[in-house]
């Protein structure tokens, strides 16, 4: 059966409406059919009954003419009944070989196609029509399977591509975070005052108690000279003159920017240089680089 036409709206089906109706007209005539022939085989046993006693009836001998007259009424009796049913059972009979004819009849009359057709009960039209619809239907259910398997396999694969764009997220923060400590680190370099080095280094009265860190040193290397060991061993005599040259370097440039004060500030400063020329025991340290060798470590 050909499906042009089934799913199209503006086209009516007239034919198969019409094939249709004759279709339900046809059963309809086969229902009746089957109800007189029902009714047929129930009158079945009836009538092998009746033919039984007939032929029963048939076998006993003639009833002599001595007979009573209640036996001959009696046997009329008994007869009429069987004969009107038999009656009835040939008409009923022949009622429905006319039927059988009228049908074969329109039957021959039929064509070949539509003879087909009528082969293929009503109930059946809806299951050719599935049939059909699956027919023409299973491509696209093919294609909308494999459709199904490729939406899943990149379903999968997105998930997968958005565990690794969180890791690498992740990663991303954490290489931020340790450039911007990076940052933080060289703006505090940069900000920070340039380190002072200290070459020498002299404390006018030196106690055990005394704490180097409280004068801001945070590094003391070198050797430390005390008391009676200075200008011996530890340092050489030309370095401590040189040093003593300098100092008084010191002194008269000290003196010279401070002439223009009043002269009692004059005389106090150097009534002051005087007696610490005079003194001669005093603590040097002098500080030096740690790669020297030559010196001595504290």
């Amino acid at each position: 059966m050909s499906m042009k036409g089934f799913f199209n709206p503006k086209q009516t089906n007239q034919h198969l409406q019409t094939e249709l109706a004759d279709f339900k007209h046809q059963i309809k005539r086969i229902n009746t059919l089957e109800v007189h022939m029902n009714r047929f085989l129930k009158l079945e046993p009836q009538m092998g009954s009746l033919i039984m006693l007939k032929k029963k009836l048939e076998s006993q001998p003639a009833l002599s003419n001595d007979s009573s007259s209640s036996q001959r009424s009696a046997h009329k009796n008994t007869e009429q009944p069987y004969t009107k049913d038999m009656q009835e059972t040939a008409r009923q009979l022949h009622f429905l070989k006319e039927k059988v004819a009228q049908l074969e009849q329109i039957i021959s009359m039929q064509n070949p196609r539509d003879k087909k057709k009528e082969a293929v009960p009503y109930l059946d039209i809806a299951s050719l029509v599935e049939q059909s619809v699956e027919k023409k239907m299973a491509p696209y259910l093919e294609k909308m399977t494999e459709l199904d398997e490729r939406v899943s396999a990149l379903e999968r694969s997105m998930s997968l591509l958005t565990e690794v764009q969180v890791d690498m997220l992740k990663r991303t923060s954490s290489l931020q975070e340790e450039v911007k400590l990076i940052h933080q680190k060289a703006a505090l370099l940069e900000n920070a005052p340039p380190p002072i080095h200290i070459d020498k280094f002299f404390l006018d009265k030196y106690e055990q108690n005394n704490n180097i860190g409280q004068v801001g040193i945070k590094e003391l290397g070198g050797a430390l000279n005390i008391g009676a060991t200075y200008g011996s061993g530890a340092i050489p005599k030309d370095f401590t003159d040189q040093i003593q040259k300098d100092m008084e370097e010191l002194k008269n440039a000290k003196s010279d920017i401070s002439s223009d004060k009043t002269k009692p500030a004059q005389e106090d400063k150097e009534n002051s240089s005087s007696a610490f020329e005079k003194e001669e025991a005093y603590t040097e340290v002098p500080i030096f680089d740690e790669d020297d060798p030559k010196e001595e470590s504290v």
